[in-house]
């Protein structure tokens, strides 16, 4: 699972993508993706960032109830894969809540300290640089769902080192 998102800060901004990769027995057999209209528009040095412009959300959807229970129902009963897992948590706890979705505890594994304890040969264990490293997705990086894939691929590299 991976979000795009307005800023840093869960409490005051949005999400404005989620990307969810499935993976059975080491093989994708699902991917879903959505955009989001923010209530602020995202700022400048954020789109040159990830790529996503005002003008390219403008007819996307406002996060809702609806939105949060789809992607709760990709999501319920399984291990969620994310790197810098609080991250993306923090986003999609405090979504779940605000529109009233109960929801169970989730099960995840977070990439970015298991990368930082197995992976000793990048300079650094950003999701860019391993993704490049070990030739994970050849999609853009900050599109949730190419990072979603990434991640998903990364994870498998990872559970391999560790046995």
């Amino acid at each position: 699972m991976d979000f795009e998102t307005t800023g840093l800060k869960y409490s005051e901004h949005e999400i404005i993508q989620y990307g969810v990769v499935e993976f059975k027995n080491g093989a994708i057999i699902n991917e879903t993706t959505q955009f989001f209209k923010p209530d602020e528009p995202v700022r400048k040095s954020l789109v040159k960032k990830i790529g996503i412009t005002n003008e390219f959300l403008e007819d996307k959807p406002k996060i809702s109830e609806y939105y949060m229970e789809e992607l709760h129902n990709l999501l319920k009963g399984k291990t969620i894969v994310a790197h810098n897992a609080p991250f993306d948590m923090k986003f999609l706890l405090k979504n779940l809540h605000d529109y009233d979705i109960d929801h169970e505890r989730f099960r995840v594994f977070d990439t970015l300290p298991a990368a930082r304890r197995l992976i000793h040969e990048t300079p650094n264990h950003k999701l860019p640089t391993l993704k490049e490293y070990f030739n994970l997705d050849d999609g853009s990086s900050h599109d949730a769902i190419n990072d979603a894939r990434a991640t998903g691929k990364l994870a498998l590299l990872l559970l391999e080192r560790m046995n």
